[in-house]
This record gives C-alpha cells, structure tokens and sequence, in this order.
C-alpha cells in the first residue's frame, strides 16, 4: 500500500501544485516575491502551519528520491518537533483546542529563499503564502488567498490509508517516512 502512495505521490505532486506554482509565478513578474525576504514566515516567529499528510508524503518521496539520509533525518525532525513543544498535545478542554503551535520549519536554512525543498514538494501553504506588495524584506504584507485541501486529494490520502490529520511539517513528513520504512 504504501509503495503505491509513494508512486502516486511523485507521479502527481507536480501536477496538484500547478495552479499555485502558476500564480506565485505571475506574483513574481511583479515582483510580489521572497527573493529579499529574510524568511520569517518560516520561523517560529509567524510560522504556526500544518500540513496533510499526503503533503508530508510528497516531502518524504523527495527526500528518499534525492538519497536523504533517512535515520539521521527522522533523528533532526524528531528534536525539532520535541524543542518546540509539537511533541506534546495542544491545551485544550477535550472537546477542542485551543490555537496553535508556532515553530521553526526544519527544511528553512535562513535567509531569503531559505527552503531546502524544491517547489514540487513544498507543501501548499508555502507556495501559496506571497507578498501583496513588492520589495517584502521582513514579512509583513504578506498573506494567502486561502488554501484548501481538494476532495479528490483528501480521498486519495484516505484510499492510501494515509489518514487525514494534518500535522506541523516535522511531525507530519516524521510520520510519512517512518510509514514508508514500516512498509
């Protein structure tokens, strides 16, 4: 099952992130982009996003693919996650929670442009999240017209047996490599 979602997820991943790598593209022509950002959307600072887990799965197939080492990733994620309290459950009353989490994403190497993962892996609200004005340096007008999970995507997420809680990004990819080693 999960060798089907791996194949799946390469062989699609480029084609569902389209749309937003169309827009950010004609965002950047008018230079409503993150090339002198210093990346504070990444940090713990204004970073609270979570991911599905077929996103995560994207990520995971990129890292396998490129010949990441796995271990020492899973190792890295895992003390990122457990530094900035995503370990633990959110404060909640037990019928819900309240807010999130911000954190520091694992894959940002600081700086404008800081992403170690290439486009067709980045997870959507990445992609989606740009300047409404040019010459962003620091964040602030900054934002997302709002990204949803497709239906066809939520069902292929759940046909793979991936489940469909989304996670912050290190617990989430942590997840989708440790059921893609599990396999």
């Amino acid at each position: 099952m999960m060798k089907e979602a791996l194949r799946q997820s390469l062989a699609t991943a480029a084609a569902r992130r389209g749309e937003l790598l169309r827009v950010m593209d004609e965002l950047a022509t008018q230079e409503h982009d993150c090339s002198r950002c210093s990346g504070v959307c990444c940090t713990f600072v204004a970073n609270s996003m979570l991911i599905t887990p077929l996103e995560a799965l994207d990520i995971a197939a990129h890292l396998l693919a490129a010949g990441a080492d796995i271990q020492a990733l899973l190792q890295r994620l895992g003390e990122s996650a457990a530094a900035q309290g995503l370990d633990r459950p959110l404060p909640g009353d037990g019928r819900r929670t309240f807010g999130r989490r911000r954190y520091t994403c694992p894959f940002f190497g600081h700086g404008a442009l800081g992403c170690s993962l290439p486009r067709d892996a980045k997870p959507y609200g990445c992609l989606a999240f740009n300047p409404r004005r040019a010459g962003q340096t620091d964040g602030g007008d900054c934002g997302s017209p709002g990204v949803e999970t497709r239906a066809g995507e939520l069902e292929l997420t759940r046909s793979l047996g991936l489940g469909d809680e989304s996670a912050p990004i290190p617990v989430a990819v942590a997840r989708a490599l440790g059921a893609l080693l599990d396999a």
